[in-house]
């Protein structure tokens, strides 16, 4: 019995260095993919043309450097603060207006019973009225 060796692919070899052009949106999120794949801007400036909505940079495989890590840690941490800031304003906000929903339903409830009983002496004071006009007759 023989058995049949097999062998894997070699792994696409990684270029250092990618340059990349073209509009915003299509580009950045194309440098996206491509930081997942362990490549970092390299030092070279950024080329930003905002009337055309494209820019041109380069990037390098490598990791980013310390500092870069550390502002993605803070930017990071701000954004969370943020979001919980938000979130907690937002349960504010419902709590109030769930408070004041009920406070009106109360009102509107107490001002119906308010009615209710006013309508039901008006009508007490019909009947005898009706009862003393008869006592007339």
């Amino acid at each position: 019995m023989t058995t049949a060796q097999t062998t894997a692919a070699p792994a696409p070899k990684k270029p250092f260095q990618i340059s990349l052009g073209g509009t915003c949106p299509a580009i950045f999120h194309e440098a996206i993919v491509h930081a997942r794949n362990g490549y970092c801007f390299s030092d070279a400036p950024i080329q930003f043309f905002p009337e055309a909505g494209t820019a041109f940079f380069t990037m390098i495989l490598g990791q980013p450097n310390d500092y870069a890590i550390m502002s993605a840690k803070e930017s990071s941490e701000i954004s969370v603060r943020n979001e919980e800031a938000l979130y907690r304003r937002d349960v504010e906000e419902a709590a109030k207006r769930q408070l004041e929903q009920e406070k009106r339903a109360a009102l509107e409830k107490q001002v119906a019973e308010a009615v209710a009983a006013s309508e039901k002496a008006i009508a007490k004071m019909r009947k005898d009225a009706e009862a003393e006009l008869a006592k007339l007759k």
